[in-house]
């Protein structure tokens, strides 16, 4: 039973995302917008055939209090170009998801949202660390409000992984003879 518990943790710990951005599982891409008052910015979301999971989301505001706002099954048309998630790990592809800064979109499902205060002085931030599995060739929205009387800069910043955490061959542990947990 000691063996058991002892694989266990080997294959939480190695399911997390700084363990899995060592060997290069993990992307982080990001978005900067500036967002006028009264205003919004979209930010197009395409996941890869893989599933993503999205280990951080991170909304940070220059000057104006805003709200994201996350859809689930959106259509989107693109007036830019997309941006791929870099791999955190340089020696390795980069995702296959895309990111996409000008978005006009319908439909979707409300899924998450956050709000990122002013502060006293100046900028604010919102991070979300909740994980969340995401479906795999899916289009999602994140929507940025700006609610303040002001226009201010935006910074969405994403990071996750792709692929079921059982296909990373985590257990490592020379104390074992079996390869993994079931």
């Amino acid at each position: 039973m000691a063996n058991f518990w002892r694989k266990r943790v080997y294959q939480d710990e190695a399911t997390q995302a700084g363990d899995l951005s060592k060997r290069g599982y993990v992307y982080q891409g990001g978005v900067f917008q500036a967002i006028p008052s009264p205003g919004t910015a979209s930010i197009g979301l395409r996941t890869s055939s893989e599933t993503t999971i999205v280990y951080l989301r991170e909304l940070t505001t220059i000057s104006q209090a805003c709200r994201t706002l996350v859809y689930e099954g959106v259509t989107f048309s693109t007036t830019a170009g997309s941006a791929t998630g870099t791999n955190l790990l340089r020696t390795e592809p980069n995702s296959a998801a895309s990111l996409y800064a000008s978005v006009t979109s319908s439909g979707g499902t409300l899924i998450a949202q956050d709000l990122a205060g002013s502060g006293n002085k100046a900028g604010g931030i919102a991070v979300c660390t909740k994980v969340r599995t995401l479906k795999p060739n899916e289009n999602y929205l994140i929507t940025v409000e700006n609610l303040g009387n002001q226009a201010t800069d935006t910074l969405v910043t994403l990071v996750w992984s792709e692929g079921e955490p059982s296909q990373y061959n985590v257990i490592t542990d020379p104390n074992t003879t079996d390869s993994g947990v079931t």
